[in-house]
Protein backbone atom coordinates (compact mmCIF):
# COMPACT_ATOMS: atom_id res chain seq x y z
CA UNK A 1 0.00 0.00 0.00
CA UNK A 2 1.07 3.68 -0.80
CA UNK A 3 1.08 5.89 1.55
CA UNK A 4 -2.22 8.33 1.34
CA UNK A 5 -3.96 4.97 -0.82
CA UNK A 6 -7.41 4.75 -0.31
CA UNK A 7 -8.44 1.09 0.28
CA UNK A 8 -11.29 -1.01 0.86
CA UNK A 9 -12.43 -1.79 4.64
CA UNK A 10 -13.91 -5.37 3.25
CA UNK A 11 -10.56 -6.27 1.40
CA UNK A 12 -8.80 -4.85 4.57
CA UNK A 13 -11.27 -6.00 7.95
CA UNK A 14 -8.33 -6.39 10.57
CA UNK A 15 -7.15 -3.52 9.63
CA UNK A 16 -10.22 -1.04 9.57
CA UNK A 17 -11.00 -2.85 13.16
CA UNK A 18 -8.00 -1.40 14.29
CA UNK A 19 -7.91 1.63 12.48
CA UNK A 20 -11.21 2.65 13.00
CA UNK A 21 -11.15 3.68 16.45
CA UNK A 22 -9.13 6.82 15.68
CA UNK A 23 -10.12 7.51 12.02
CA UNK A 24 -10.64 11.21 10.91
CA UNK A 25 -12.80 12.64 8.46
CA UNK A 26 -10.64 12.76 5.35
CA UNK A 27 -11.10 16.85 5.67
CA UNK A 28 -8.84 16.44 8.21
CA UNK A 29 -6.77 14.08 6.92
CA UNK A 30 -6.01 16.80 4.41
CA UNK A 31 -3.69 18.62 7.14
CA UNK A 32 -2.73 16.24 9.17
CA UNK A 33 -1.70 12.94 6.98
CA UNK A 34 -0.39 11.03 10.49
CA UNK A 35 -3.86 9.98 10.73
CA UNK A 36 -6.07 7.02 9.17
CA UNK A 37 -8.86 8.44 7.28
CA UNK A 38 -12.43 7.46 7.32
CA UNK A 39 -12.02 7.82 3.36
CA UNK A 40 -15.92 8.38 1.57
CA UNK A 41 -17.01 6.83 4.91
CA UNK A 42 -18.58 4.04 3.82
CA UNK A 43 -16.60 1.17 2.48
CA UNK A 44 -12.76 2.71 1.86
CA UNK A 45 -10.24 3.99 4.88
CA UNK A 46 -6.97 6.02 3.96
CA UNK A 47 -3.63 4.84 4.87
CA UNK A 48 -1.24 6.97 7.12
CA UNK A 49 2.12 8.99 6.56
CA UNK A 50 4.31 7.62 9.12
CA UNK A 51 7.34 8.27 7.21
CA UNK A 52 9.92 9.87 10.41
CA UNK A 53 8.01 8.74 13.16
CA UNK A 54 9.50 6.25 15.75
CA UNK A 55 6.51 3.03 15.79
CA UNK A 56 5.84 1.74 18.88
CA UNK A 57 3.26 -0.68 20.15
CA UNK A 58 -0.16 0.32 21.33
CA UNK A 59 -2.05 -0.83 24.39
CA UNK A 60 -5.53 -0.11 25.62
CA UNK A 61 -4.78 3.50 25.79
CA UNK A 62 -2.53 3.87 23.11
CA UNK A 63 -4.73 2.76 20.25
CA UNK A 64 -3.38 2.15 16.49
CA UNK A 65 -2.58 5.14 14.74
CA UNK A 66 -2.53 7.56 17.94
CA UNK A 67 0.93 9.91 17.48
CA UNK A 68 3.05 11.87 19.71
CA UNK A 69 5.17 14.34 19.90
CA UNK A 70 8.73 14.08 20.82
CA UNK A 71 9.48 15.06 24.04
CA UNK A 72 12.02 15.50 27.52
CA UNK A 73 11.24 13.63 30.72
CA UNK A 74 10.94 16.33 32.90
CA UNK A 75 14.20 16.71 35.48
CA UNK A 76 16.15 19.58 36.89
CA UNK A 77 20.30 19.55 37.25
CA UNK A 78 22.40 20.79 40.14
CA UNK A 79 25.64 22.62 39.51
CA UNK A 80 28.45 22.53 41.57
CA UNK A 81 29.42 26.29 42.20
CA UNK A 82 33.09 27.11 43.30
CA UNK A 83 33.93 28.99 46.52
CA UNK A 84 33.83 32.43 45.92
CA UNK A 85 36.27 34.88 48.21
CA UNK A 86 34.03 36.66 51.44
CA UNK A 87 34.10 40.03 52.23
CA UNK A 88 32.48 42.05 49.67
CA UNK A 89 29.47 42.00 46.79
CA UNK A 90 30.15 38.93 44.53
CA UNK A 91 28.42 37.54 41.77
CA UNK A 92 28.83 33.93 40.21
CA UNK A 93 26.88 32.81 37.58
CA UNK A 94 23.63 34.68 39.06
CA UNK A 95 24.40 34.11 42.29
CA UNK A 96 25.23 36.82 44.33
CA UNK A 97 26.66 36.65 48.11
CA UNK A 98 27.23 39.22 50.47
CA UNK A 99 29.35 40.17 53.17
CA UNK A 100 31.08 37.11 54.67
CA UNK A 101 28.94 34.75 53.46
CA UNK A 102 30.33 32.48 50.33
CA UNK A 103 28.88 30.90 47.55
CA UNK A 104 29.54 27.53 47.61
CA UNK A 105 27.79 24.12 46.90
CA UNK A 106 25.33 22.73 44.70
CA UNK A 107 22.75 24.59 42.99
CA UNK A 108 19.54 23.60 41.21
CA UNK A 109 19.37 24.63 37.66
CA UNK A 110 15.57 25.05 36.37
CA UNK A 111 13.76 23.45 33.42
CA UNK A 112 14.45 23.56 30.17
CA UNK A 113 13.54 27.03 28.14
CA UNK A 114 12.90 28.21 24.65
CA UNK A 115 16.19 28.89 22.67
CA UNK A 116 14.28 31.44 19.91
CA UNK A 117 15.17 29.36 17.36
CA UNK A 118 13.22 25.98 17.77
CA UNK A 119 10.23 26.58 20.02
CA UNK A 120 8.95 25.83 23.54
CA UNK A 121 10.45 22.69 24.89
CA UNK A 122 7.95 19.62 25.48
CA UNK A 123 8.09 18.43 28.55
CA UNK A 124 6.28 15.03 29.73
CA UNK A 125 6.78 11.97 32.22
CA UNK A 126 8.75 10.17 29.73
CA UNK A 127 11.51 11.00 27.13
CA UNK A 128 10.79 9.71 23.82
CA UNK A 129 10.69 10.29 19.88
CA UNK A 130 8.13 11.18 17.62
CA UNK A 131 6.19 8.43 17.39
CA UNK A 132 3.09 6.49 16.42
CA UNK A 133 1.19 3.40 17.79
CA UNK A 134 0.88 0.23 16.02
CA UNK A 135 -0.23 -3.52 16.67
CA UNK A 136 3.09 -5.74 15.65
CA UNK A 137 2.29 -8.76 14.10
CA UNK A 138 5.48 -11.63 15.21
CA UNK A 139 4.78 -14.50 12.10
CA UNK A 140 6.27 -17.83 12.17
CA UNK A 141 7.46 -19.52 9.16
CA UNK A 142 7.24 -23.22 9.69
Amino acid sequence: MKIGQLVNRADYPDLWALASPVAITDAAWATDKTKFSSGNGTTTFRIPDWRRYFLRGADATYLVGTSQLDAVQGHLHDELIPTAESGGLTTIRGITSTGSTPITGLHMIGAPRADGTNGTPRIDTETRPMNVAVNFIIRALL
